[in-house]
């Protein structure tokens, strides 16, 4: 009974010490949170009526509905990835393991032993070789938005949450002020280059016309146009606006240490009592078998 006593008692202080070794060597991180909802244009008569018959034929669906999912996609969009990938200020605390300020320069991360064995088993069961390196661009900011920007909405709700998390809080609110903004300016860029389009061919199509009921139509179409126009260029959010700014959380959220412990704790006592268990058994199991001297 002393032997298994201290098999579990072993075994339980080798999970605690191997989980407080992890919390030692994870990098504690902050989480960000904000939230943004649709911007209002000003028109709210021109929006109640496209609306309404948005609605009709999209089965609910709204305006505002649409600009949050536009929104949405522009966030982990490789336009987005391209205007954060041109901000060299943020690139370098967004890859810090890879740049060196001494020499201010894009370095490879120095590979530890665990991930040296890992590739080798890799390469010895016959999987493709990794990809070379190569100094962070637009397409690594890509694959950092999908992977660690959470895009939380629920429908009929105009508010969307973004969440993202870091280990140093203030570049955090920086790095989301930042996509937020860029995928803002990518949706008043589209809507600003297809009104400037629309108003060269209205303008030109004026010039042809002559019927008095087409040129009132095409009047019409054409103050609407030059309104929106009017509206992209205003010093204003154009589709998404920020409704609580981001904040981060005033300690880190990531790895939490209790539930390490714990978790870490109930599964050495799991383990050592298995293997008391085990132990047990075998001896009782060996005084059943018939020896071969009887």
């Amino acid at each position: 009974v002393a032997r298994r006593w201290r098999l579990v008692l072993t075994v339980e202080l080798i999970s605690i010490g191997l989980a407080v070794l992890f919390l030692h060597i994870m990098t504690y991180k902050y989480t960000i949170t904000m939230q943004v909802s649709p911007a209002d244009s000003g028109n709210t008569a021109q929006r109640s009526s496209i609306g309404g018959a948005f609605a009709a034929l999209t089965g609910g669906l709204t305006p505002d509905t649409n600009r949050i999912e536009l929104y949405m996609a522009a966030l982990t969009s490789i336009r987005v990835a391209t205007a954060i990938a041109n901000e060299p200020e943020i690139m370098h605390r967004l890859f810090d393991k890879e740049w060196d300020s001494a020499t201010q320069s894009w370095q490879p991360t120095t590979r530890g032993p665990l991930l040296a064995l890992a590739s080798g088993l890799e390469k010895l069961l016959g999987f493709p070789p990794p990809k070379a390196w190569a100094p962070p661009d637009a397409k690594s900011v890509l694959d950092l938005l999908k992977k660690q920007v959470i895009i939380d909405f629920v429908p009929n709700r105009p508010l969307v949450t973004i969440t993202y998390r870091h280990k140093d809080p203030r570049f955090g609110v920086e790095f989301v002020e930042a996509i937020h903004e860029a995928a803002d300016a990518q949706l008043r860029q589209a809507v600003l280059y297809r009104t400037t389009v629309y108003i060269d061919y209205l303008l030109k199509e004026l010039q042809s016309v002559n019927v008095v009921a087409y040129r009132d139509a095409l009047a019409q179409v054409l103050a609407q146009q030059e309104l929106q126009r009017i509206q992209t260029q205003a010093d204003v959010p154009y589709a998404i606006e920020i409704f609580a700014p981001p904040t981060a959380s005033p300690k880190p959220t990531t790895p939490e240490a209790p539930v390490v412990l714990v978790a870490t704790g109930l599964a050495g006592l799991m383990i050592s009592v298995l293997l008391a268990l085990t132990i047990s058994v075998r001896p009782a199991t060996a005084k059943l078998l018939p020896s071969k001297y009887e």
